[in-house]
């Protein structure tokens, strides 16, 4: 029987739920086809799994890699983990890292990466086929893997948010462990470390992490402290319709109805009303996070997180926050 395989990393909390509905899809492709199915969970020292938080119903094998392991490493640790399995499709949630594997474990499988794609479909003939964006979203490509085995990453902003499998009472996934082997990492390319660019280059488009700034910054040097946060994020900075017609902030990053609509994982609202006109932009974010001193101000109906606070406040807090958190996993 072919086995569907979801790779993950485990989060910062020890668990898996960041990629809970990359985990239900890959459940449903693999129940659609009959096949079999199994999670990968990635490890670090510094980012361990605790197995008290894995999901039930599915066999699953925390693989600890050494931290810093390149992405050649990664894929043929995982290719040789799957020694005579029957592979037939690997699913990963696409990302800078879950790309860059994905393309190398399909060149040592001998087949093709399909990154980025947003859904899936069955054909006529029972053959799983994959919808992926093209020509800058404007067209849908469809892609049939049909020798050998598949490799697909999915972009959550993109895939929509199937059912998701709750834990089944009295089951507990089965869990192995599986160590890199020992080594040295033959890629020829390492990474040194990444530095995160400057949040006014990066469009707001796909971005995962948006510090978006409104009428209550007040001014030019109120998105200067906003740019910190998202520098310390790693993501990229918007503003609401107030902002850019005062030329705080591009026109190309004016998010609402008369901009543009953004679907991050994380938006960090800062000074923003809350109109509905902005809330059209970024109502399909997966996290939103509001800053207002309004208690009443509209855009706290919408967020997951609440702060009632001034941001120069509260921005600042944050950034050091991260800083120190980033200091401390250095340490470990």
């Amino acid at each position: 029987m072919n086995c569907v395989w979801t790779v993950v990393q485990s989060s910062n909390r020890g668990d898996i739920e960041d990629d809970s509905t990359t985990l239900s899809l890959a459940q449903d492709i693999a129940s659609s086809l009959g096949w079999s199915s199994k999670v990968v969970v990635v490890s670090t020292p510094t980012r361990p799994v605790d197995e008290e938080l894995l999901r039930g119903g599915v066999d699953c094998t925390v693989l600890e890699m050494r931290s810093g392991a390149s992405g050649d490493r990664h894929a043929s640790t995982i290719l040789l983990m799957a020694g005579k399995t029957n592979l037939g499709l690997v699913v990963f949630r696409s990302s800078v890292w879950a790309d860059d594997v994905a393309c190398r474990l399909a060149a040592l499988l001998n087949t093709s990466a399909l990154t980025r794609c947003c859904s899936w479909r069955l054909s006529n003939e029972g053959k799983a086929v994959f919808l992926r964006p093209v020509l800058g979203g404007a067209a849908v490509q469809e892609c049939e893997c049909r020798l050998g085995p598949c490799v697909v990453t999915f972009a959550l902003d993109r895939a929509g948010k199937p059912e998701e499998r709750g834990r089944s009472e009295g089951m507990a996934a089965t869990v192995e462990r599986w160590k890199e082997p020992p080594g040295e990492d033959d890629a020829m390319l390492r990474s040194s470390g990444i530095a995160n660019g400057d949040p006014l280059d990066t469009a707001i488009d796909d971005a995962d992490i948006i510090v978006a700034g409104g009428r209550g910054i007040g001014g030019e040097e109120g998105f200067g402290v906003l740019r910190e946060l998202a520098l310390a994020l790693g993501g990229t900075m918007a503003g609401s319709r107030i902002a850019v017609d005062k030329k705080w902030i591009g026109r190309e990053r004016q998010v609402g109805q008369t901009g543009k609509t953004v679907h991050p994982r994380l938006y960090v609202a800062c000074g923003i009303s809350g109109s509905s006109h902005h809330i059209l932009g970024m109502k399909d974010s997966d996290a939103v996070v509001s800053i207002n001193t309004d208690r009443a101000a509209p855009i706290h109906r919408v967020a997951d997180v609440r702060i009632v606070h001034d941001y120069r406040v509260v921005v600042p807090a944050l950034v050091h926050a991260l800083h120190e958190h980033r200091a401390r996993n250095r340490q470990q």
